[in-house]
């Protein structure tokens, strides 16, 4: 992790260098130069260094390095599209220093030119974006495209789920069993799709929307670059963060108004769900951590009533904005399913206050640029 943070602040100087001198100015050449030997001594510890810029955090590989919590160049970076680095060592002296040169342009808002936006052993997330893919990235979905079958997987919760709400141990190598295959499904047609499950029964609702959520997660997680057993985590974390939803009557999904009862049951459902993953297995902290914190709010609001108003956990985060959106696209028995557009508005509406302004917006812009990613998955 020292590593990291030495490298980061190398970048950050580096960044600084290059914003504020003309190309070809001495500055920028030493800037590159101390860039690229911290490169080469991250690369000593880590074959393949990746980062994430949220915007309050900066994530190194699947953990957020806490020192850079008011590192700026992050959530500038994320400004201009670029939210994910990655490194190999194939980058060359030459390709970092170009490299710095097109992220200088993008931040002071200069058109990029004839540059080349391809540099050896460098890969960043969304950098650069060609004029012709604008098209084809605002196209509409395909609605009646259809998706792979979900049917097991969703038979697989729902079986879950039930043996929780009975009392019985949650089934791990199932649930992981789940996840393995919606991460195969993802690109089961050799491109990221996104197959989202259609509400067909209220009683259905909690499995659905668990189903529902990992695969919004592990898609958002694809987005952000994270690598792959990171994205399985998340994918694991968020099948489960309404599990305490199995100890709740069925009755609420029916019911228009519920009793001061009733809503305090089903209020409860974050902490219940986290002692039940905490008690079921060690493995299991993520997943409790996000099935306790998924209701809370980053302005301190929300559910379980705090003391205290500690910062949520970047996973909690990630899953809360894909739990939202699926719950708004579903249909309730006191309103309607809203459609894409209403849904992604009211997540916007809630930036900042309901959301992680950072995840959110990345969310946002990746609902919009892969829209047409998204197909109708078969339960059966």
């Amino acid at each position: 992790m020292k590593r990291a943070e030495r490298w980061l602040h190398a970048f950050g100087h580096a960044l600084a260098a290059h914003t504020l001198y003309a190309s070809g100015h001495q500055a920028r050449q030493e800037a590159a130069s101390r860039l690229y030997v911290a490169l080469g001594a991250l690369l000593e510890g880590d074959r393949d260094p990746s980062f994430t810029f949220l915007d309050h955090a900066v994530i190194y590989r699947a953990l957020p390095i806490h020192g850079l919590r008011e590192w700026s160049w992050g959530r500038r970076l994320a400004v201009v599209g670029v939210r994910r680095l990655e490194f190999t060592r194939e980058a060359t002296r030459e390709g970092v220093e170009a490299f710095l040169g097109e992220l200088a342009r993008r931040l002071l808002g200069i058109e990029p030119g004839e540059v080349s936006t391809r540099w050896p052993g460098i890969d960043a997330g969304d950098v650069a974006v060609a004029e012709g893919d604008a098209a084809a990235q605002s196209a509409p979905p395909e609605r009646a495209r259809q998706g792979p079958r979900l049917g097991d997987e969703l038979q697989a919760v729902r079986d879950a789920f039930a043996r929780v709400g009975e009392g019985a141990p949650l089934p791990l190598e199932d649930v992981e069993a789940v996840v393995h295959a919606l991460k195969v499904a993802l690109h089961a047609e050799g491109e990221l799709l996104v197959p989202l499950l259609s509400l067909r029964s209220l009683d259905d609702h909690a499995a659905l929307h668990a189903v529902n959520t990992a695969v919004l997660a592990m898609t958002f997680s694809e987005w952000l670059g994270l690598a792959g057993g990171d994205i399985r985590a998340i994918g694991k974390a968020a099948l489960l963060h309404d599990i305490g939803m199995a100890r709740v009557s069925r009755r609420v999904f029916r019911i228009a108004s519920l009793s001061s009862e009733e809503r305090a049951g089903l209020r409860r459902h974050p902490e219940d769900g986290a002692r039940l993953l905490l008690a079921r297995s060690g493995r299991l902290d993520l997943a409790a951590t996000t099935a306790y914190e998924h209701h809370l709010r980053v302005d301190g609001r929300g559910y379980p009533a705090r003391r205290f108003h500690p910062e949520l956990h970047y996973i909690t985060r990630i899953i809360a904005v894909c739990s939202a959106y699926d719950a708004l696209r579903s249909q309730r028995c006191f309103r309607p399913a809203r459609d894409p557009d209403a849904s992604l508005g009211e997540i916007a509406a809630g930036v900042g206050s309901v959301y992680d302004s950072g995840v959110a917006n990345a969310f946002l812009q990746m609902m919009r640029r892969w829209e047409n990613r998204f197909v109708t998955a078969r339960p059966d």
